[in-house]
């Protein structure tokens, strides 16, 4: 009875979190924890001969490939091979890094990874990776969807809530842990970074958490642009009022993402 009563509880607290931007998609967590176990997966979604190259969408935290659904076709038809890369988020998101930087090797041209939150942590990590390892990969950019590159306040509600009911089952206790310190992973030589920052307009159930900065009700803006221990440079930033759960869909997110790809 008291574990049903905890259950309800968590659900009540992600559903509410969720309409404010907590996860990727409610439904995300759902499918995400119903498929414990699961070997992450690079998705082929759309392949064109003589490709410019190939662009690779990153979900984050809950989240999984669906969160691209509305995105995906913008680039059905253009001169890009489209991949989706679904990992299961309870498992630390260095592993499922490293684990993509090991399928990228297959993908030949430039690439363009793109991440939305704790995906963006993977994209960063991934292109380290590979490149420390000397795969050649050939990374031209990566693209950081409000990307808590310097942490986030609200992860650490997350881990409190999920310890306690669920001891680190769920969400990797070192990868929340990493989403609420931030990843000051390097910057790659020769690859440019961009980020896309929320700012909501709306009411943020988390604001005050972040203590009069500017947010997407889950990461500050501040965080969102700080890339690899520096602020990007002002023409690498795209503010886009909205937050965090549709920050992917925005109609001015997709059109930076395609100014971003296509320049």
């Amino acid at each position: 009875m008291k574990k049903g009563v905890c259950f309800l509880i968590v659900l009540v607290i992600f559903s509410v979190s969720a309409s404010a931007g907590f996860s990727d998609e409610f439904s995300g967590f759902f499918n995400t924890i119903f498929k414990v176990g699961f070997e992450p997966e690079l998705h082929e979604e759309y392949s064109t001969p003589n490709a410019l190259g190939s662009i690779v969408f990153i979900h984050g935290l809950f989240g999984n490939r669906d969160v691209w659904k509305n995105v995906l076709p913008d680039y059905f038809g253009e001169e890009y091979n489209i991949f989706t890369y679904e990992y299961p988020t309870h498992d630390s998101y260095k592993t499922h890094a490293m684990k993509l930087a090991e399928l990228l090797k297959d993908v030949r041209g430039k690439i363009y990874l793109v991440g939305k939150s704790m995906g963006g942590l993977v994209a960063r990590e991934s292109a380290h990776y590979g490149y420390v390892n000397n795969f050649g990969i050939d990374v031209k950019k990566v693209i950081l969807i409000g990307t808590p590159n310097s942490g986030s306040p609200i992860a650490g509600f997350v881990n409190a809530v999920e310890k306690i009911f669920y001891g680190g089952f769920w969400a990797n206790p070192e990868s929340v842990g990493m989403l609420e310190s931030g990843d000051d992973v390097r910057r790659i030589p020769g690859v440019e970074y961009y980020a896309i920052a929320g700012v909501a307009k709306d009411f943020r159930l988390f604001d005050g958490m972040f203590f009069g900065e500017d947010n997407d009700d889950t990461v500050s803006f501040d965080s969102a642009i700080f890339v690899g221990g520096d602020e990007l440079k002002h023409e690498k930033i795209f503010i886009v009022s909205g937050g965090h759960n549709s920050l992917q869909d925005e109609d001015s997110s997709r059109l930076f993402l395609k100014e971003i790809i296509g320049n």
